[in-house]
C-alpha cells in the first residue's frame, strides 16, 4: 500500500474549528491525499455534505477516509491510519470504523460511529453512498433497534448502520479501537498525542471545549500545536481563532444558563400537562 492509495476528505458547509490544520499536517507527513470539502453539494446540507463529498473522491483513491470536522488528529507522528487500513486489507473489509466509547457523553453510545470511518473503493463503498444519498430516513427510524445499535441521531451514521446491517456486510466490516479513532477529551492526560485523534461529538459548546482541552494541554486550538510556539509545522503557520479564559468562562454560564431554561421548560410543561406541582 502505497501513501497516495490513500486520501483524508473532510468539510463542512463552513470553517468552523482549527482542525484542518492537522488533518492536512498529518496526511502532507504520512503522503496520503487530502481533501477539505466547504463548497456546499446541491441537496446535500448538513450531515449529508459527508456522503457528497466522499463520492467525489471515492473513485480516485484505493481507500478514502472521513473525518469531521470536529476530529482533530493530535498525534502527527502516529501510523494508527495506515495500520488500521493495512489490518482492513488483510481482513478483506471494504469499511473500517469504530463504535463509540462506553464512556460517551450523556450515555449517547453507538454501534457505529462516523465521525472517522473509511472506504474502501470498490461495489460495496460505492453501493453504501448510493444508498446513503437516498436514505429513507422515517423507514431507518422505524427499523432500528435502540438496545442493539445505540443511539439514533437521525443523521448519515444511521443511513449508513441501516446499509451495513440491511445488507448483511457485517461481516466485511472491520473494527478499530475507538480510543485509536473516537478518542473523547477527558481520555487524555499529561500528553496530547495519548491517543492519535480527539473528537468532539455531542458538546453543547465545542469551541469551548476545544479551548479547555488546548489550555489543559498546552497546545493552540490545533492541537498539534504548542500555545505560544512560533515554529512552523512542516512549513505551515496557520492562524487559528482562540478563546482567552474570560471567554471560557462566558461560554461555561451560558451553558449552565441554557440547561436551566431547559429544566424550566420541561418542568412547565409537565405542569401545565399534569396541572400539578409534582
Amino acid at each position: 500500500m502505497t501513501g497516495q492509495d490513500i486520501a483524508i476528505v473532510s468539510g463542512c458547509d463552513r470553517i468552523r474549528y482549527a482542525s484542518y490544520v492537522g488533518q492536512q499536517l498529518y496526511a502532507r507527513r504520512h503522503g496520503f491525499g487530502y481533501h477539505l470539502e466547504l463548497a456546499p453539494f446541491d441537496g446535500f446540507s448538513g450531515y449529508w455534505h459527508k456522503v457528497a463529498a466522499l463520492r467525489a473522491h471515492l473513485a480516485d483513491h484505493d481507500w478514502v477516509v472521513w473525518f469531521d470536522d470536529d476530529a482533530f488528529v493530535t498525534d502527527l507522528d502516529s501510523t494508527f491510519l495506515r495500520d488500521a487500513l493495512e489490518d482492513a486489507e488483510r481482513a478483506g473489509a471494504w469499511l473500517a470504523i469504530a463504535p463509540s466509547c462506553d464512556d460517551e457523553l450523556n450515555g449517547a453510545w453507538a454501534a457505529y460511529n462516523t465521525g472517522v470511518f473509511a472506504l474502501r473503493n470498490g461495489p460495496h463503498a460505492h453501493a453504501l453512498l448510493d444508498a446513503m444519498s437516498a436514505a429513507p430516513m422515517a423507514d431507518i427510524e422505524a427499523w432500528w433497534d435502540s438496545d442493539r445499535l445505540g443511539v439514533f441521531t437521525h443523521g448519515d451514521q444511521d443511513a449508513l448502520v441501516w446499509f451495513v446491517e440491511s445488507s448483511s456486510l457485517e461481516s466485511s466490516v472491520h473494527w478499530v479501537d475507538p480510543l485509536g479513532w473516537n478518542a473523547r477529551p477527558w481520555h487524555f492526560s499529561g500528553s496530547i498525542a495519548d491517543p492519535p485523534v480527539c473528537h468532539f461529538p455531542g458538546h453543547p459548546d465545542k469551541s469551548l471545549a476545544i479551548a479547555e482541552l488546548a489550555r489543559r494541554l498546552g497546545t493552540d486550538e490545533t492541537l498539534v500545536r504548542p500555545r505560544g510556539h512560533t515554529k512552523k509545522y512542516d512549513g505551515v503557520h496557520a492562524q487559528v481563532p482562540s478563546i482567552g479564559p474570560v471567554a471560557e468562562q462566558l461560554r461555561r454560564t451560558s451553558i449552565i444558563f441554557r440547561r436551566f431554561v431547559r429544566r424550566v421548560r420541561r418542568k412547565a410543561g409537565w405542569i401545565r400537562a399534569n396541572r400539578s406541582w409534582s
